[in-house]
């Protein structure tokens, strides 16, 4: 009995494990079951690749190339806009790399496939560590600001003030709150100019209630 399928598919599998346990811890949509089962089909639809080429003089890329295409259409499905947010690109990603993972290895490229797990992992791991390190010092956060006012002068005066401290508006609402205005901004800036501006927001005269929340970076 000829097991080398089975161990290319095996071998797939554990390579995908490291990428779909962390999107799996994560939360997000496709965690591990989904990338590994990726992984192993595209393993399998890889080694046909191979084996339809040797016994029948084909490209070994027909097949493959289709799983490449295929696998276009789960990562759209991971991707979805909110509030004015693409989520999910790195999932899908992430994805596209557990297909590549498999094809690799059902193709025989066993060390591409290892070192294309290793690279993934780095940036999904220490390299977003990193990363998180510098957008936290120098880095433009969105953040979600709450402002209640005695009247609607107060909170364009508090709208002109996010815009002077260095904030950029992406969106301002306001609404009737009882006999006060209340106004949702969601403000993109850095750390020093977040922490400015709720200080100035609070010593304005009329202000009843101020509250900023960093919204979540949900692009993984």
């Amino acid at each position: 009995m000829d097991l080398e399928p089975l161990w290319r598919v095996l071998v797939a599998a554990a390579l995908s494990i490291p990428v779909g346990l962390d999107r799996e811890l994560r939360g997000k949509s496709a965690g591990l079951r989904t990338h590994v089962v990726v992984a192993v089909a595209s393993a399998a639809l890889g080694y046909l690749s191979v084996l339809t080429a040797t016994s029948q003089g084909e490209d070994a890329t027909r097949i493959a190339s289709q799983v490449v295409t295929g696998i276009g259409f789960m990562g759209a499905g991971v991707i979805f806009a909110a509030q004015g947010r693409v989520h999910g690109l790195t999932t899908a990603a992430a994805l596209w790399s557990a297909m590549a993972t498999g094809l690799c290895v059902g193709m025989g490229a066993t060390g591409l496939a290892l070192a294309l797990v290793a690279v993934t992992m780095l940036f999904l791991g220490p390299a977003n560590w990193v990363a998180d390190i510098m957008v936290s010092r120098w880095g433009m956060r969105e953040r979600q600001l709450l402002i209640v006012a005695d009247n609607l002068a107060t909170i364009e005066t508090a709208r002109e003030l996010v815009v002077r401290a260095g904030g950029s508006l992406r969106s301002f609402s306001i609404e009737q709150l009882g006999s006060g205005v209340a106004a949702q901004l969601l403000v993109r800036c850095r750390d020093a100019a977040a922490t400015r501006i709720d200080s100035q927001i609070q010593a304005l005269p009329g202000i009843r209630l101020t509250s900023t929340g960093q919204v979540e970076d949900n692009n993984d």
